[in-house]
């Protein structure tokens, strides 16, 4: 267990901790769990970018914004079997107050179906950061570490996660005024018909290694990735107002990767790892594709 006083000139005084208690029943199981708080304060340029819009005048930076406050939850279980197979699984839960968004504003005398439409009108109001609302995010881990023989050992598991936004109706307006709100990750809008968003970008994943030690001067090993669908976002013209944001759903993909370690004495060993074996072409964020093969050559030399 411990605890963490911090003073901030702007944020004042802030305590975070952390509370860690295992219980091992015998030898061979453990059962953990974890506490824990945060707290993040804004950047400088969340809080002072001067850009401005012409005709609202608001900043980028917002100088009212909040720092971010979370707390953490894990429950976990380890189970070694005959000293050659270890289990783990854990189940995590998340939550942050007073998340911290990059945001556009409208016009908000303006239906939000209208906005946009008028370009003589200009119903943008600029860009800038606001303290949003609360993330919570939950996702459950598994992974299983086994020795086949002194030769052989395979690593294997994967994580399911969920998240989402809880956007707040009421947010501070001293610095955005009462124009309308609309988040760049997402394209919602804050309106009482809106009050949750899914989060962007947060996959589940699965892996798989085997490692073969052919002697004590030469390992070769075996790793493939499965990267499961996801929402990202991009820019879509068809919908309005004009430049908003719109979730687009990237396919799963699969990477294959190997690697050779040759070591030559006490102070010299060769490593060979190539990435994306199958040349693999998917896009991992929206508009960049992921790295095509790749074959490295390293040598370590210990002075």
């Amino acid at each position: 267990a411990g605890a963490r006083f911090s003073y901030h000139n702007l944020f004042k005084q802030n305590i975070t901790f952390e509370f860690n208690p295992s219980f091992h029943p015998n030898k061979f199981t453990t059962w953990y769990a974890c506490l824990s708080s945060g707290y993040t304060s804004p950047a400088l340029y969340q809080l002072y970018a001067p850009d401005a819009y012409y005709t609202s005048g608001i900043t980028r930076g917002n100088p009212d914004l909040k720092p971010q406050q979370s707390l953490n939850m894990e429950i976990g279980y380890k189970q070694l079997i005959k000293n050659q197979t270890l289990v783990e699984l854990s189940v995590y839960h998340m939550d942050v107050e007073d998340e911290i968004e990059y945001v556009y504003l409208w016009n908000a005398s303006v239906p939000i179906d209208s906005l946009g439409t008028n370009f003589n009108r200009d119903d943008y109001r600029g860009d800038t950061y606001i303290n949003a609302g609360e993330t919570e995010i939950s996702g459950v881990s598994v992974s299983i570490n086994a020795s086949i023989n002194s030769a052989v050992s395979l690593r294997f598991g994967g994580s399911i996660g969920h998240g989402f936004l809880k956007l707040e109706n009421k947010i501070d307006t001293n610095h955005i005024g009462n124009n309308l709100v609309q988040f760049y990750n997402s394209g919602a809008f804050i309106t009482e018909n809106e009050n949750t968003v899914r989060l962007t970008r947060r996959p589940s994943t699965a892996f798989a290694k085997i490692s073969y030690n052919v002697s004590s001067k030469l390992n070769f090993g075996l790793t493939g990735q499965f990267i499961g669908n996801y929402n990202d976002v991009f820019y879509n013209g068809s919908i309005m107002p004009y430049g908003a944001l719109d979730n687009l759903k990237l396919p799963s993909k699969f990477l294959l990767g190997a690697n050779a370690v040759f070591k030559i004495d006490e102070q010299l060993f060769v490593t060979i790892e190539g990435t994306n074996l199958l040349n693999n072409r998917s896009t991992e964020l929206n508009g960049f594709t992921t790295v095509g093969r790749r074959v490295d050559l390293k040598i370590h030399l210990a002075l």
